[in-house]
């Protein structure tokens, strides 16, 4: 008997603590603005920068504002408070590309519940929007280059 009811008290724990889990993760209730010094380019470095911070798990989109003229770049990131902190984000950039970043957290914002709304509606039609377009390989082929040397020889 006392088996059984360690064993329904663990199961009972294991699934709330994984259903409050899991519904936090997907929840962007932040934005972090860094200011990062090292970016050679906006496409490299930023798609450098976005995977890094994707990879977290908690960061849900991060904005590039690159100006080949500036010494040091903006970017935007929309993140969970709940799972990662600016402290880690800015340990996570600087370790990037063998630590060519440098980052300095300019200023950090909760979400109020109207406008964590807002950003899931802004990103749910950004979806709709792509799930539009349709890629075909059907009407691609690629040429027979056996053929194509041998008329070109003859």
């Amino acid at each position: 008997m006392k088996k059984l009811s360690l064993l329904t008290l663990i199961m009972s724990v294991l699934f709330f603590a994984c259903s409050d889990n899991a519904e936090s993760e997907g929840v962007t209730n932040a934005i972090a603005e860094f200011e990062i010094e090292g970016m050679v380019c906006e496409m490299g470095c930023g798609a450098s920068l976005r995977k890094g911070l994707y990879e977290t798990g908690f960061v849900s989109e991060v904005k590039v504002n690159y100006a080949e003229e500036n010494t040091s770049n903006v970017i935007k990131v929309y993140f969970n408070k709940h799972n990662i902190t600016s402290d880690k984000m800015e340990e996570i950039i600087e370790s990037l590309n063998e630590g060519q970043f440098e980052a300095n957290l300019l200023k950090m914002e909760d979400l109020s519940n109207s406008d964590q709304n807002k950003y899931k509606e802004k990103q749910s039609e950004s979806l709709s929007k792509s799930s539009g377009v349709k890629a075909s390989t059907q009407n691609f082929s690629i040429p027979n280059l056996t053929e194509l040397l041998n008329s070109l020889i003859h």
